[in-house]
């Protein structure tokens, strides 16, 4: 363990913080502070889980702004018009999906974390598996979004229509970040009570949410239309489907894992 040349060779060359020499530690790629070789185990955990959690982070925030730019691009059409205008973009980004975002680095470690073969050196963290997870999920906001633009065109309250687009983009991303604090499996195997940080963080940006449409001054400003009861229940039953969806396409691509 003190053998300078032989921790510089090494893959990962170990040395001790308190018996270790000072020739050793610098040669070595990491130093144990207790002197206790278990305390690796404990490292290589937080490692899996902190690197699992900012892939959540991607997931979670690429989907959500990948929806709005399918939306924008949407409304370039010839007569759809504007479904989002850059005020409510913003609120979306800053306003409702920074809180939510940030709650999933506290997620806990999985608890098959440690029985997980090692990641390839090689190995991205935005791989394709990750990018198909996003525009899975984006695509399905995006059309939940244009589905209930249209719908209330359609239904005869063209006023509430313009309002949609943005309210179900957010109501869509709060029933998503329970997706993706279990990208590959079942959200049914992961505690809510876990991680209240995700529940406090989902519940102020949806009072937020309704506050912001609700109140006449700020709805002016967004260029909204006060929504119903009944108009806030549809948003929800709609936005809710990312959720089966997502359970179904789990099921589908990992089988038993995500049961």
């Amino acid at each position: 363990m003190n053998d300078a040349p032989a921790l510089k060779r090494a893959d990962i060359g170990v040395a001790m913080g308190r018996s270790g020499t000072d020739i050793a530690k610098d040669a070595s790629k990491m130093v144990i502070t207790d002197d206790s070789l278990s305390s690796i185990v404990t490292a290589v955990m937080e490692g899996r889980a902190i690197y699992d959690n900012i892939k959540k982070f991607i997931l979670y925030a690429f989907s959500g702004i990948t929806a709005e730019f399918f939306v924008v691009c949407f409304s370039l059409l010839p007569g759809v018009g504007q479904l989002l205008s850059a005020i409510q973009i913003l609120w979306i980004d800053l306003g409702t999906e920074v809180l939510p975002a940030l709650s999933l680095s506290m997620d806990p470690a999985a608890p098959d974390i440690m029985v997980r073969k090692p990641r390839k050196r090689q190995d991205r963290l935005i791989d394709r598996e990750l990018l198909l997870h996003v525009g899975f999920n984006s695509t399905i906001i995006a059309i939940g979004a244009v589905a209930m633009y249209f719908g209330y065109r359609w239904a005869g309250a063209p006023e509430k229509a313009g309002t949609l687009p943005f309210v179900s983009i957010i109501i869509f991303q709060m029933f998503n970040i329970f997706n993706c604090r279990n990208p590959k499996g079942s959200i049914l195997n992961r505690s809510l009570w876990k991680n209240p940080y995700v529940l406090g963080a989902v519940s102020i940006s949806t009072v937020a949410t309704i506050l912001l449409v609700s109140l006449p001054g700020s709805a002016r400003s967004f260029h909204l239309q006060p929504l119903s009861l009944l108009d806030w229940a549809i948003t929800a039953v709609v936005a809710a489907s990312i959720i089966v969806l997502n359970e179904v396409a789990k099921r589908m691509v990992y089988g038993r894992r995500a049961a």
